[in-house]
Formats: C-alpha cells, sequence, structure tokens
C-alpha cells in the first residue's frame, strides 16, 4: 500500500507531499466492513487505481468531515503503534521511534520495499500465484 501512495504522488494536482501521504493512508487503511478491496499485490494498475478513486472521494469531504476522520484515523493509528510510530512527511513514509532504548535514535526513512525481504515477500504470496 505505501509504494502505491507514493506512486500516485502528483496524480492530486491540488494536493501536496504530506496531505497527499496522509490522504492515501487514510485511503488505503478506512475501508467499510465487506467492502471489496483489491489486493496490492495482485499489480500495481487495479490497486493504484482503486486507491486514487478512494483518495479523491475521501479529499472532497467538506473540511469539518475530513478533519473528523482524520482524527478517526490518526486515533487508530496511535492504538495500532507498538514498537515504532509510523508518520508522514513531505516525503514519504517516517518511522519513529517509541522509547525505551531507542527513544533518543532520530527518525528512520526508507524505501517501503526495501523493508520486507525476500523470504516474507514469498511466504506471504498466495498459494495459487505463479512460483509455488
Amino acid at each position: 500500500m505505501a509504494e502505491s501512495i507514493e506512486r500516485l504522488l502528483g496524480e492530486l494536482p491540488d494536493i501536496p507531499g504530506r496531505l497527499h501521504l496522509l490522504l492515501g493512508g487514510m485511503a488505503a487503511q478506512l475501508v467499510r466492513k465487506d467492502e471489496a478491496v483489491p489486493d496490492p499485490m495482485e499489480g500495481k494498475n487495479t490497486y493504484d487505481h482503486f486507491l486514487l478513486n478512494r483518495m479523491r472521494i475521501i479529499g472532497a469531504y467538506s473540511a469539518s468531515d475530513f478533519a473528523v476522520l482524520m482524527t478517526h484515523h490518526m486515533n487508530g493509528r496511535e492504538k495500532l503503534s507498538h514498537l515504532f510510530n509510523i508518520e508522514f512527511s513531505d516525503e514519504g513514509l517516517v518511522t519513529l521511534p517509541k522509547g525505551g532504548l531507542a527513544g533518543g535514535l532520530p527518525p528512520a526513512r526508507f524505501p517501503v520495499h526495501y523493508a520486507i525481504s525476500n523470504l516474507a515477500k514469498e511466504l506471504g504470496r498466495r498459494h495459487d500465484e505463479p512460483g509455488r
């Protein structure tokens, strides 16, 4: 999902950097019960198209409705963070240390695809995908 959000940078001309990433995160993570969502691993075009449409819809909400939705999204993200916090900068996703021994470390920025090992990709592959 994060790679799709980064690939779509610039597709919404009036929505710059950090706001684009926040909107993309909301579009990817706020899904209604029983809503059909394409698998991000099945191909860039299908998921990117789905995500861009959702970003346009959420981006068109009134400022007050968007603020309420964003608050719920931020609260949910906070509840899910354990070892580190994931935040958005003007240039992409950033991980922030949560405390303990890592508390004094600076934020880390990395391309998403480097964070997932080949073994993890292989284990996460569906049983009916090529290569099985």
